[in-house]
């Protein structure tokens, strides 16, 4: 392991001793028992997915959620100011984001994670009755109550994940303040731009465009703000907190048709019910570039070779996903230090690695840990000393 400059806070013989932190290694261990062997304000954010007590497919280890005094394990190791970002179901995201918030994290947003994978667990309550009545497992309802019943269930087909932004207070009386101590507080917003269709920006300078920064207000006896247009940033559309994979986004797109965002140049009636009505036939702008609704926020891309051999953990997210929930909160370069208290397949560890982060990880279960670590060696080879 090469020496790691550290940061305030952090002690410098610490960082020179990575091994004591088993850097870089999948650590088949319960994490409220890891956890204690870290020191304060070690990691730069936590990026984790847990259990969701939602019993899931009847595995043991998915009975409860992570408690407070878990939450609070992964304050104690945070920089002040890291984020974490921790996935859940729909059923029991409200208890999760609280035992967070009780932790004493800030909770900051939610993200949005649709996908098209999900498998419908609804039980068929005609045949419920029936079985109930003591016919067993038939094609067609028998009894009277069993055709009343025809076509019901009791459950949805899951199709969202929520992931948690949360924040440790910061430290320092402002952002920036904390940014320059601590090196974590913001959000990697350019990195984590939505690109443009085919990667070109659009041109916004055609006749009837006052150029970036043109600022214009409200028709004269009419109460309204002052309005500042801007030209598209180079990098792509500002990101939002809702997630697509590839399948998600070809239902949106094909709900939404072919759409353009708004004509470079144009005029149009504009009103606003606090202020009041606007000049009739004032100059609008918009990017002028077209496409599906999709093209507004990010698509996770998934890879069916991704898992790996011998790869069954239920709940494996794809690795373009990890790669922008990581980026968003920690910054890319070398000694940063990604957590992950609920390793299970490793696809956090991987995204992280290959980045160029470090990371410590826990997994309880000894199955999923060598899973894990087997990803890790088939994706990036030897990455920690075998001494």
């Amino acid at each position: 392991m090469t020496n790691r400059s550290g940061e305030a806070g952090i002690k410098q013989e610490l960082l020179n001793d990575c091994r004591m932190w088993n850097l870089n290694r999948i650590l088949n261990a319960d994490c409220r028992e890891g956890l204690k062997e870290l020191p304060d304000a070690l990691a730069d954010c936590c990026v984790t997915d847990p259990p969701y007590g939602i019993r899931f497919m009847n595995r043991k280890w998915d009975y409860e959620i992570p408690a407070v005094a878990v939450w609070q394990k992964v304050w104690r190791v945070l920089k002040p100011g890291a984020h974490l970002l921790c996935a859940c179901g729909t059923r029991t995201q409200h208890r999760m984001a609280v035992n967070i918030e009780d932790a004493g994290f800030e909770i900051r947003d939610v993200i949005c994670w649709h996908y098209g994978s999900g498998f419908t667990k609804s039980m068929n309550l005609s045949k419920a009755i029936d079985k109930a009545a003591g016919f067993g497992d038939v094609d067609s309802p028998v009894t009277d109550a069993a055709k009343k019943w025809v076509g019901w269930g009791t459950a949805l087909k899951p199709a969202t994940e929520f992931w948690t932004l949360a924040r440790k207070p910061l430290e320092e009386k402002t952002i920036a303040r904390n940014v320059m101590k601590f090196g974590v507080g913001g959000l990697n917003i350019d990195t984590c731009r939505i690109s443009w269709p085919g990667n070109i920006p659009p041109t916004i300078g055609t006749p009837g465009w006052g150029g970036p920064n043109k600022k214009f207000t409200a028709a004269p006896g009419a109460e309204g703000p002052t309005i500042q247009r801007t030209e598209p940033n180079d990098l792509g559309r500002f990101p939002a907190n809702l997630i697509l994979d590839e399948f998600m986004a070809g239902e949106m797109d094909a709900q939404s048709g072919f759409l353009v965002s708004g004509n470079p140049v144009g005029k149009r009636k504009t009103q606003n019910k606090i202020y009041g009505p606007y000049a009739t036939g004032q100059d609008v702008t918009g990017y002028g570039d077209s496409g599906g609704a999709s093209r507004f926020f990010y698509v996770a891309k998934a890879d069916s070779a991704e898992r790996g051999p011998g790869n069954h953990h239920p709940t494996v997210k794809p690795l373009t996903l990890m790669h922008w929930l990581v980026n968003l909160v920690c910054p890319v370069e070398p000694g940063r230090i990604v957590l992950d208290p609920f390793a299970g397949s490793g696809t956090t560890c991987i995204a992280a690695r290959q980045l160029g982060l470090d990371f410590i990880a826990f997994e309880l279960d000894a199955g999923y840990a060598r899973m894990a670590e087997n990803r890790l060696r088939d994706t990036m080879g030897v990455f920690y000393d075998e001494q």
